[in-house]
Formats: structure tokens, C-alpha cells, sequence
């Protein structure tokens, strides 16, 4: 089906079809598995958890783009933003295979280029970062974005969007309840 699309492509079709050939070196090359297709219905999750996962899941997205299919989906919730970033983290730092995720974006000129959209470091910073977190006993740290260049990573932006998320989905009675404290003098 995409074999037909990449054989001769056109506009930006070059380019998902370039990142898919290159998804797909990746997944061969750290060893990945295809998961097998049956029933009507297959649930594919957009999981940062390992290498695999995320490939698997950004050649299904770009597929789509490809073929400009738009099929239902569940949005994440905020608490679910929150978890993804965590396993985005747990990826950059943990993962045998890390995976750093990377969007396109525009250049003034009209290219587009990938750039880093949440980087996260563990580890004592070289240079002052961003935003720094202890977290049982381990550093992990955010760097400070080159602004105003294409190559600046969006971390902050991406940190901004999910609090957003957040304090919108939270109401009233999400909040803890303070306790009355009586003082009683003592003599």
C-alpha cells in the first residue's frame, strides 16, 4: 500500500517517506519486532516506555500522514500528559535503545528540520540549566535552550503546555481541604 507512495514521491511526501525508510533501518538495526495483525480492531499505543514502541507507533502516524487517513483516536488525558513525559525521561535515561523524540519545524526559508521536543539529562550539568530536579539522590535537568534558533528544543514549551492541561482539568474540589486548627491556650 505505501510502496506505490514512496516509489516516485512528491512534496512532502519525500520527506515521510525519507523518515520512514529511516524509522525502519532503526527498528531492524536495535532489534525490534513487528507485533501480529488480527481481529478488526488493533491498539497501537503511543508509549515512550521503550525504542520499539515509539518507532513502531511514529511509522504508523506517518503513515497515515502519507496516505492522509485520519482515523479515531483517544486523546490523553492531562494526568496522561504528565505519565508520557515520564516515560520520555525514563527513555533519554534508561532505555538500552534511548529515544529522544524530534519534531519538524519550519525554517524561514521554508525547509523544515528536525529539532528536540523534550530533553531531559541526568547527571550534574556541564553549563546552568533550565530547570533542575533532585530525585532520590539523582540529578536530572532540562538544558537551557538556544532561543531564537532553529535547533532550540521545545522542553519548556512542552513543560508550559502540560501544566496548562493540568490546572485546566483541575476544578475546586480537586484541591486537598485544609483542616481547622483550634488554638487552646495552656496554663
Amino acid at each position: 500500500m505505501l510502496d506505490p507512495q514512496c516509489a516516485q514521491p512528491v512534496g512532502r511526501a519525500i520527506e515521510i517517506c525519507g523518515r520512514l525508510a529511516e524509522d525502519q533501518a532503526a527498528f531492524v538495526a536495535t532489534g525490534c519486532q513487528e507485533f501480529v495483525e488480527s481481529g478488526p480492531t488493533i491498539t497501537i499505543l503511543n508509549t515512550a516506555r521503550d525504542f520499539c514502541s515509539m518507532n513502531r507507533f511514529q511509522k504508523f502516524v506517518r503513515q497515515l500522514r502519507l496516505l492522509n487517513l485520519n482515523l479515531p483516536y483517544v486523546p490523553r488525558s492531562a494526568e496522561g500528559m504528565l505519565y508520557w513525559l515520564g516515560e520520555l525521561i525514563a527513555a533519554q535515561n534508561y532505555s538500552v535503545h534511548p529515544y529522544l523524540p524530534e519534531i519538524y519545524m519550519e525554517t524561514p526559508d521554508g525547509q523544515r528540520r528536525l529539532v528536540p521536543l523534550f530533553v531531559v539529562r541526568r547527571g550534574p550539568p556541564v553549563v546552568p540549566p533550565a530547570v533542575t530536579v533532585i530525585y532520590q539522590g539523582e540529578i536530572f535537568y532540562i538544558p537551557r535552550p538556544e532561543l531564537g534558533t532553529i535547533e532550540e528544543a521545545r522542553s519548556l514549551e512542552v513543560l508550559d503546555l502540560v501544566w496548562w492541561a493540568m490546572v485546566s482539568a483541575t476544578t475546586k474540589g480537586d484541591l486537598p481541604k485544609s483542616t481547622a486548627v483550634t488554638l487552646v491556650n495552656a496554663r
